[in-house]
This record gives C-alpha cells, sequence and structure tokens, in this order.
C-alpha cells in the first residue's frame, strides 16, 4: 500500500506502525516535506521506517528505463550533426517526451542540464 503525501496525514503515518506489525502488507510513505520536524511532531515514526531520497528522472533516464536507448543515441546523432530527425523518429521521440511529462517529467535545471548532449 502507498501513502502519498502523508506528511498532510499524521494520524496516518503514526498508524502505520501498527499496520507493518500485522505483517499482512508492505508500506510505502510518499512525503515531499516528509522530513521537517513539524510534521513529525506528536507522532509516533514506526521504526521500522527507512528514508530513501528520490531525484526526478531526466529525459535520457526516462527513455533508458523505457529501454528507448535507440532514440536517444538517435536524437544524440541528429543534435551533432545540426540535422533534423526523420518523421517517424520525430513522433515517436514526442510520444515519448509526452509521456514523460505526464508522469511528472522536467528536473530542475539546477540539478543537470536537461538534454546534456554533451556527453
Amino acid at each position: 500500500m502507498i501513502f502519498g503525501e502523508v506528511q498532510m496525514f499524521l494520524k496516518a503515518r503514526a498508524a502505520i506502525k501498527y499496520l507493518v506489525l500485522d505483517g499482512r502488507y508492505d508500506y510505502i510513505e510518499t512525503g515531499s516535506l516528509i522530513s521537517i520536524e513539524e510534521n513529525v511532531k506528536n507522532i509516533v515514526i514506526p521504526s521500522e521506517e527507512r528514508h530513501i531520497s528520490m531525484y526526478p528522472l531526466d529525459f535520457h533516464e526516462f527513455c533508458y528505463a523505457l529501454n528507448e536507448e535507440i532514440i536517444i543515441d538517435y536524437i544524440k546523432t541528429c543534435f551533432k550533426e545540426r540535422k533534423p530527425l526523420e518523421e517517424s523518429f520525430h513522433k515517436k521521440a514526442m510520444l515519448l517526451f509526452k509521456q514523460y511529462m505526464l508522469v511528472g517529467g522536467m528536473p530542475s535545471y539546477s540539478e543537470k542540464n536537461f538534454f546534456n548532449f554533451s556527453e
């Protein structure tokens, strides 16, 4: 079971300890502000809780996760040669990019260069 933005529901977060003890299910808590002190006061944080920092995927990583390495290599080649993508590859790349945006893509520019074709 996944509890999203759990920092907003302190009683639910505290109850997870008892749900874990029950042992029938595994639980994941997510939250962008989960570790801020004001979000954890007056609750019992489960000792079983493990913290994992996660970061957004860039478009390259997203494509690699979908086994679409070939399209990234092709885009890089076209970029270096300063030529447009062939139409069917362009359509495929745009479909992947729209899927990427739909699932919450677009890391901050300060994290890494979004297209990073200099590799």
